[in-house]
């Protein structure tokens, strides 16, 4: 069955068969591809924090400046939680 989507106001002919080929193919226009790229470039980002706030305190504190207002630590039990904005 064909449908048409509107993208930048053109009008483009799409059927089931091209959305399931944009959605499981293994190319590099793929939902599939475009996902595992995000998540890939969200560990490595995590993995540079996790060094950063590792490192020098110096470092780790600036780094933290640039992007918290403010740390909150609550004893909950027996460890504190850190909280903040």
């Amino acid at each position: 069955m064909n449908r048409q989507i509107v993208v930048d106001e053109k009008t483009i002919p799409v059927t089931f068969a091209d959305i399931s080929e944009r959605l499981l193919s293994s190319g590099t226009d793929s939902v599939r591809f475009r996902t595992k790229r995000l998540c890939e470039n969200a560990l490595r980002r995590m993995t540079d924090v996790r060094e950063t706030l590792n490192g020098d305190a110096a470092t780790a504190r600036a780094y933290l400046a640039k992007h918290v207002e403010k740390i909150v630590m609550e004893l909950d039990g027996g460890m504190y939680v850190a909280s903040g904005g």
